[in-house]
């Protein structure tokens, strides 16, 4: 009993002062959730879906869900996509995020395989958050002192930019600007900027392999974290990978496959250092499907965007 109320006093001191985002292993396969000038960087339609199940085996733990869809319409040089994500932070019985957005990217065409594009994301984001009551072991704990349970509906922007060649790829972007800035930060229900930054290498390698690295940054005021990763393709149809994510002290790998129009992919994160036995694992599963448009350009040698792995 001492080790779970421990582990709820660590855990409240992270949320204790404003909804922050969630973070995912396999967020680069696709950003526009996260950096809207990744939007319609494909000729086809691209619909992705993602499971994360954090800390496997811990009641009440995080379970996130993610739906981006999105598509390029080169007469107007523009992506068009929208995205959906429900959250659900870890420990409250009844406390969730839901943030949908609508996407756009307006794409300036530097030359073949050279993309720069700048976007502009707008919607809501609904959170609720009920501090009275905490769920362990099927048992309601009441907490003294919180009031009840509060909802709140807001309007949500996000802003970036991205460039890809055929070697590298590096993005931008800044989500909630309109939300509220971390200094006057007063409830759970607050949202706070957040800042990202990434870039992703592409190495070419004999027998049809390719070497992945990627570095990923994010900030939320006095809160940053760092994370590393690389990944193996072979014939840019199967991968393996491996990462590190610092500030959080966890590791992660992935395995993942394209068939056809189909991709799928897997990623385990485990947790090391003092709360390893708290946090235990984390479990991410993506699956993608890319639509061809009628009409859409059938020769991949020719156009302007990179499937960047």
């Amino acid at each position: 009993m001492k080790k779970i109320i421990l582990s709820l006093l660590l855990f409240a001191g992270g949320f204790a002062y404003a909804q922050n985002d969630f973070m995912l292993t396999e967020q680069l396969f696709s950003r526009i959730n996260k950096n809207p000038a990744a939007t319609g960087n494909t000729d086809d339609i691209n619909i992705f879906y993602m499971n994360r199940q954090q800390w496997v085996g811990f009641d009440g733990a995080p379970t996130t869900n993610l739906l981006n869809i999105h598509s390029s319409f080169e007469n107007i040089n523009s992506g068009f996509g929208l995205t959906f994500s429900h959250d659900r932070p870890g420990g409250v019985t009844n406390g969730r995020n839901i943030n949908a957005k609508l996407e756009y990217a307006y794409h300036i065409n530097m030359r073949n395989h050279m993309l720069l594009s700048f976007g502009l994301s707008a919607g809501i984001i609904n959170t609720y958050f009920n501090p009275s009551r905490w769920e362990f072991n099927n048992e309601d704990h009441v907490v003294p002192g919180y009031e009840e349970a509060v909802g709140e509906t807001k309007f949500d922007m996000d802003l970036g930019a991205e460039f890809s060649m055929k070697y590298v790829m590096a993005g931008v972007a800044c989500t909630h600007l309109t939300g509220t800035k971390y200094s006057d930060l007063e409830t759970q229900n607050d949202i706070a900027r957040h800042v990202y930054a990434y870039v992703r290498g592409n190495i070419p390698l004999p027998k049809e392999f390719d070497l992945a690295p990627a570095f990923m940054y994010s900030n939320c005021k006095y809160m940053n974290c760092y994370e590393f990763n690389i990944a193996a393709f072979y014939k840019k149809l199967y991968w393996l990978g491996a990462g590190y994510r610092i500030n959080a002290n966890t590791f992660n790998a992935m395995i993942g496959a394209q068939w056809r129009m189909f991709r799928i992919g897997y990623s385990y994160d485990l947790s090391c250092g003092k709360l390893a036995d708290f946090k235990r694992s984390t479990h991410e599963i993506m699956v993608s499907v890319n639509l061809n448009k009628p009409g859409a350009n059938k020769d991949k040698t020719k156009t302007k965007y990179v499937r960047f792995m």
